[in-house]
């Protein structure tokens, strides 16, 4: 959404302006999809973890305790949330506010990641460095897109 918003407008021009930008749309919503079930399975494998579960039942019953009353499962639950909300956020991507709404809550969504890591759990000077360098190296590897070599407007770049 930030490549379409900031890099995009000045080369899309004419017809092959609406195909691209369906093409950027269904990227997106491929992109929340893939994260929102890659989340959903890691909840499921840490709640099994944690709950040492032995059976499928075991670690399916663990997985709400672990959404509610862990920090992991409070993290995530935020991320899910904000990437379910901002595909409709996104709407059909025409209006510029909403692209920045949705890129905005993908960008929290992704740098909530790093609180559920080694990073949240480092103290003092050097763990608030280790979340600030972390959120802003995410934030910048999550808003970069290599152009698909298909679209013919971005053929001059391959």
């Amino acid at each position: 959404v930030v490549f379409w918003s900031a890099v995009a407008p000045p080369i899309l021009q004419g017809q092959t302006r609406g195909r691209i930008e369906d093409g950027f749309r269904r990227m997106f919503r491929a992109s929340v999809a893939v994260a929102v079930v890659a989340g959903l399975v890691w909840l499921v494998a840490q709640a099994a973890f944690m709950a040492e579960a032995e059976t499928m039942a075991d670690g399916a019953a663990a997985v709400w305790p672990v959404l509610t009353d862990t920090h992991f499962g409070h993290v995530l639950g935020a991320r899910l949330f904000l990437l379910a909300l901002s595909t409709p956020v996104l709407g059909h991507g025409a209006n510029s506010g909403r692209r920045v709404l949705a890129a905005v809550m993908a960008g929290l969504a992704l740098v909530l990641h790093i609180w559920s890591t080694h990073a949240a759990a480092a103290g003092g000077i050097d763990g608030t460095i280790l979340l600030g360098a972390e959120s802003l190296h995410l934030m910048a590897a999550g808003s970069w897109l290599s152009p698909p070599i298909s679209l013919p407007c971005f053929r001059s770049w391959a």
